[in-house]
């Protein structure tokens, strides 16, 4: 597996040589925790952790994040798949159209009488597809 794809946790930005020390210095971090957001194989989100100190973080702080980053794309997973979902304004088109419908046969609605002198109501024949 990549590394970019597994966590890093680096305990010493001066003597780590997979960090930049200038830059790391210049903002004043010196340790870090970097955990992937993963979909499937699919790389979709980084989750760094920064502390002043060095040694800042553990192994039970780097589980803990790993599990924040599982939970991460569960939630993407979910908002993904309310986005694709009718909205509620498309429901209450949907509403509004089906009322506007139960209206449209109410006013073609004929009575009529049978030679017996039995009455029905019968509506114009009325097909729709709603989307």
């Amino acid at each position: 597996m990549p590394p970019y794809r597994q966590s890093q946790l680096c305990l010493d930005t001066e003597t780590d040589p997979r960090v930049d020390a200038a830059t790391s210095r210049r903002l004043g971090i010196r340790s870090m925790l970097v955990v992937p957001v993963l979909d499937g194989e699919d790389l979709v989100g980084v989750l760094e952790v920064f502390a002043t100190d060095p040694a800042e973080f553990v192994d039970s702080d780097q589980n803990l994040l790993e599990i924040f980053a599982r939970e991460v794309t569960r939630i993407r997973r979910l908002a993904i798949e309310l986005e694709q979902r009718p909205t509620a304004i498309s429901v209450i088109r949907t509403r509004q159209h089906s009322r506007s419908i139960r209206r449209s046969l109410r006013r073609r609605r004929r009575t009529h009488r049978t030679r017996s002198g039995a009455s029905f109501w019968a509506a114009w024949p009325f097909f729709c597809l709603l989307p």
